[in-house]
């Protein structure tokens, strides 16, 4: 009889690792939000999964959100423009660059996702 039992409850964790894996593969939804500031400002980028996104939403201290198009995006960077700005966002390093008017500027970034 015991080991009946053992043999159901291991089955179980392997059912149940299995499904855990199964959600984790198969997200509907998933939303991931880059927050970058420095001493006087603050950014904020919004996109869906990374490899499926058209554009994302883009908010900082001088515009309301705004929707843009990338200029350029791989699984560590997204480069985007605005109002004649370029931004470059290293995803890996969690830095950001913004040049505009021939100035750099640095963000420091952190990375928040949201999957269900």
């Amino acid at each position: 009889m015991r080991r009946k039992d053992l043999y159901i409850l291991i089955s179980f964790f392997i059912c149940l690792f299995a499904v855990f894996i199964f959600m984790t593969k198969n997200t509907r939804f998933e939303s991931t939000l880059i927050v970058c500031e420095r001493s006087d400002d603050k950014i904020k980028i919004t996109y869906g999964k990374l490899d499926k996104a058209k554009k994302i939403s883009f908010t900082n201290a001088e515009v309301e959100e705004k929707k843009l198009n990338f200029t350029s995006k791989s699984n560590d960077t997204l480069e985007f423009s605005d109002n004649g700005s370029a931004y470059f966002i290293d995803l890996g390093k969690s830095i950001a660059s913004e040049i505009r008017k021939g100035e750099t500027v640095f963000y420091q970034c952190t990375k928040s996702q949201f999957k269900m």
